[in-house]
């Protein structure tokens, strides 16, 4: 619940209020996350990992140490990403449905990483959906080669194919607990209006480096929905006014906005 109370004692403290999820992912994952028994816990080891890695960091930086090796699960289980998700009414058709805004963990370096907190955003909103319609809209980072984009517009990822090629983007069992995809196929908006996602919808620049250019931003949702039409986004580099942020050209992010047309049909949900 997110409230604005403008109201003294006299009025009760009146105001506004709308009744959202603000959920940490990791913290709400079903199943939970692996824990390590009791018997193979080393409270100074940890803490002393904590502090090698903390005074790593600045050097890995500023380029001056290679990043170390990471634990998908300890790493997926302590990143802050917030997933916003609200429960609403469609006008039209009277029925609620759920729209939920995630920004994934930057994390590329970690493909593991990426594929845990991508099922858990969907997993989290349909989870709140239930038997409504839903949309899953945000910043994913991952391109639509990524497996992860595969996950989310399927539903499935295959573990023998992720070992035959190599990829180490199916999290690993760890103490006992086998990740297994459980979530429902989404359909992308831009790919169901354009049959394809756009070139992209990140344009951005990190010192001298070369430019990075790509999709990363996505409108997904549930079958119910019809997608009317699409933003239509800039098709070229040059077009673009790019990289971003440029606020010459009115572009205060590296991403560029998306937007969708979708409807609802048929009876109200109970």
């Amino acid at each position: 619940m997110v409230t604005g109370l403008y109201g003294k004692k006299f009025s009760g403290y009146m105001g506004v209020a709308l009744d959202v999820d603000i959920s940490r992912l990791s913290d709400k994952r079903e199943g939970g996350c692996p824990e390590q028994p009791d018997d193979e816990t080393d409270g100074f080891g940890k803490l002393w990992a904590k502090i090698r890695s903390g005074a790593r960091q600045p050097l890995v930086n500023f380029g001056l140490a290679e990043r170390e090796l990471v634990e998908p699960w300890e790493m997926s289980q302590y990143r802050h990403n917030i997933l916003v998700t609200a429960t609403l009414k469609d006008r039209a058709s009277g029925r609620a449905f759920c729209l939920g805004t995630y920004h994934m963990p930057c994390a590329f370096y970690a493909p593991q990483v990426m594929t845990i907190h991508s099922e858990m955003a969907a997993k989290h909103v349909q989870m709140l959906a239930g038997t409504n319609p839903y949309i899953l809209a945000g910043d994913f980072n991952i391109k639509p080669i990524d497996p992860m984009y595969q996950l989310l517009t399927t539903g499935r990822l295959d573990k023998a194919a992720c070992i035959e090629d190599g990829s180490a983007v199916y999290p690993v069992t760890k103490w006992d607990m086998e990740w297994q995809p459980t979530i429902k196929a989404m359909r992308s908006a831009y790919a169901e209006a354009l049959g394809k996602e756009p070139p992209f919808t990140n344009h951005a620049q990190t010192r001298d480096n070369e430019p990075f250019i790509d999709t990363l931003d996505y409108i997904f949702c549930s079958d119910e929905w019809k997608v009317d039409g699409v933003l239509e986004l800039p098709s070229s580099q040059e077009e673009s006014n790019g990289p971003f942020p440029n606020l010459d050209h009115g572009e205060p992010s590296d991403h560029v906005l998306i937007a969708a047309d979708l409807s609802l049909s048929g009876p109200a949900s109970l």
